[in-house]
């Protein structure tokens, strides 16, 4: 039994966006994204200043390897706003000579990430970096691996432009470096 009535389907009336309504999305994407872009740049930031102190734990800890292993003291050089470093056996001024002569210095060099720069250091006095250490009042320290795996006891601060910090610790008697927390301006001042 079939009734008279048939199903008549409809088309709908609303197949698409319109303009205004592609144009309103869009609007507020680019709100959210303006508003979100600063805040994850900010944390890209950060942990660009935690791969540097990373970066500096690891090459601490691979010029203390080298020292015990090869018997010979090694030295750690930075520059204070630059974010190069140097890692190389330690060389007395006739062996920095004979060692230029014949080409095997034995150096490597390093970087921290982009952005990130050695901004201050301290390093406690050690009477065997005394002996050979002679860098100057404004020159930043020169951190010292010795064969028994001993090392200078320092901290070295790092920073990037947001005036985000972090310091690395060397202690001495272990020879082992460690990443401390990110601080800000502000709180490095307390």
């Amino acid at each position: 039994m079939q009734s008279g009535f048939r199903k008549i389907a409809r088309a709908d009336p609303r197949r698409g966006y319109t303009l205004f309504e592609i144009l309103l999305v869009m609007a507020i994407l680019v709100a959210v994204g303006a508003i979100a872009a600063p805040i994850f740049q900010k944390s890209f930031e950060v942990e660009r200043l935690r791969k540097g102190g990373d970066t500096l734990r690891t090459a601490w800890a691979k010029a203390r390897v080298q020292a015990m292993s090869t018997g010979q003291t090694h030295v750690f050089q930075f520059e204070y706003a630059s974010n190069q470093f140097v890692v190389g056996p330690w060389e007395t001024g006739a062996e920095q000579t004979e060692a230029a002569a014949t080409g095997t210095v034995g150096q490597r060099t390093g970087q921290l990430p982009t952005g990130i720069v050695f901004y201050a250091a301290e390093k406690l006095a050690d009477a065997r970096a005394s002996a050979v250490d002679e860098g100057g009042a404004e020159a930043a320290p020169q951190i010292f691996f010795y064969p028994d795996g001993t090392t200078s006891t320092a901290q070295v601060m790092l920073a990037n432009k947001h005036d985000r910090f972090v310091k690395v610790f060397l202690r001495g008697l272990t020879g082992v470096p460690r990443v401390g927390d990110l601080v800000s301006a502000e709180e490095l001042v307390e």
